[in-house]
């Protein structure tokens, strides 16, 4: 298959190319050009094959990207059209032909998506299509079809399915003037209303147990479905396009998920694991500390009436409260940093200070030796462009120890984020994606993250895309 797969692709092609999607697609693509036919011939018309013009060829597609999205309506779902007319059940059919090549000819699975989306009209065509089918449109007929394992019914999530996929290779490759100004293919109401319909059916999916057991293309829809609603949530996450609580869920009391989380249920877990962004913050902050409440309990880490906890004691000089700090903590088992560490403070003789040797001692401690860590002088971090951030610092291999060094600096920020206490670390938003493992998704792209790095480059190098 390898030997004959440049040979095949050859052949296969002609599938993605433009010419047989405009034919393929020609319900779906003539509705909304009929609608808006007006606007266009109102539009002013360049011709790209006019010897006098002399408009660079970039120019032009940005010209008819703009062109394009400001002359199509906001569309919702709304219903109405038969899931059962022919037409349907022709996109329908096309949808899985797509489908099917997207799941068996993975090794040029980017070719097709590439093909797939090179029309910037077909996919919000392909949304108000979408809108449009059963009674009441969009979100009610697609979590029937879960539930319907019927031939009719795996066709229109195949629809879905690849809807989905195709949007998220397309917004992955856009930047960020291309989303929010020159809102190629989607307009940012459009992106609003699609990850409502998103985060909705997902939801739903979690909690109502369909995934649960879910295998073969139940998971496969799961997983095409919330990868593009992840891309849009990260999306507005680094420069929001959403109103105010747009992601919550507002029909999730706190209440029924605590105790379903008490009660280790299957859908509670998978709703933390997947879409933690339909809960607040606040209660999301609420259900850690109970959660690290009930392991201390556990561990034994909490004052009783017939035990006491293990205590740490160190000794801290504070002209050298790094290096001691790093000294004595370093080493501390797993259980041993959960638990209570107290601080004494000593001058350079070595005589103690006046004090209380209590937690506020331990925070102070904390507060300080994270202050020095992120100072860019000890050239462990460094900010960004702006000055207002922090990253590892690409220089930092100058300390013998540097590695170690970051591990005692993980240690520090899990122990005050263990032990409720507040620091202020400002990281910028590249490195967290690191940290969270963003950069192991195949749709991660360095290049969105880059101005939370340096702006100004972030802007020379889109200027000549």
């Amino acid at each position: 298959l390898n030997e004959s797969m440049p040979s095949l692709t050859k052949q296969l092609q002609h599938l993605w190319g433009v010419h047989m999607i405009r034919i393929l697609f020609r319900e779906v693509l003539s509705k909304k050009l009929a609608e808006n036919q007006e606007a266009f011939l109102a539009a002013p018309q360049t011709s790209s094959t006019s010897p006098q013009n002399n408009v660079p060829i970039k120019n032009l597609f940005k010209r008819a990207f703009q062109k394009s999205a400001s002359v199509r309506h906001i569309l919702k779902p709304i219903g109405g059209k038969r899931v059962d007319s022919q037409e349907v059940q022709k996109v329908c059919n096309i949808c899985v032909l797509y489908q099917t090549a997207l799941t068996t000819l993975t090794q040029i699975r980017l070719q097709i998506l590439t093909g797939l989306t090179y029309l910037d009209d077909l996919l919000p065509k392909l949304w108000a299509f979408i809108c449009e089918l059963g009674p009441q449109g969009g979100l009610k007929l697609f979590l029937e079809c879960l539930s319907n394992d019927t031939e009719e019914s795996c066709r229109l999530l195949a629809m879905l399915v690849l809807f989905c996929d195709c949007s998220r290779h397309l917004i992955t490759i856009l930047d960020d003037i291309e989303v929010y100004e020159e809102q190629i293919s989607f307009k940012l109401e459009e992106l609003v209303t699609i990850s409502s319909f998103l985060n909705s059916f997902v939801f739903k999916m979690i909690w109502d147990g369909l995934l649960e057991n879910a295998k073969g293309e139940t998971l496969e829809l799961f997983h095409s479905v919330h990868g593009w609603l992840m891309v849009l949530y990260e999306r507005d996450c680094r420069r929001r396009f959403a109103p105010d609580d747009h992601w919550l869920r507002k029909d999730l009391k706190p209440t029924l998920l605590f105790q379903e989380l008490d009660k280790e249920r299957k859908r509670a877990q998978l709703l933390l694991q997947y879409i933690p962004h339909v809960i607040p913050h606040k209660n999301r902050v609420l259900l850690f500390r109970n959660i690290v409440t009930k392991e201390k309990e556990k561990l034994g880490l909490v004052e009783t009436n017939t035990a006491s906890p293990h205590v740490t004691h160190i000794t801290i000089r504070r002209s050298r409260m790094l290096e001691d700090g790093y000294d004595q903590l370093r080493q501390l088992s797993q259980n041993a940093m959960k638990g209570v560490i107290r601080v004494k403070f000593v001058n350079d003789l070595g005589v103690d200070e006046a004090g209380i040797d209590q937690d506020g001692v331990f925070k102070e401690f904390l507060e300080e030796i994270i202050k020095r860590v992120f100072d860019p002088a000890l050239n462990l971090f460094k900010t960004t462009s702006s000055g207002d951030r922090l990253y590892p610092s690409p220089t930092s291999y100058i300390h013998e120890n540097y590695l170690q060094l970051f591990e005692f600096v993980g240690k520090m920020l899990g122990k005050a984020v263990y032990e409720g206490i507040v620091v202020d670390v400002p990281f910028a938003s590249f490195f967290l994606s690191q940290l969270l493992g963003h950069h192991h998704s195949v749709f991660y792209s360095s290049v969105d993250e880059l101005p939370s790095l340096d702006s100004e480059f972030y802007k020379n190098l889109t200027s000549i895309k």
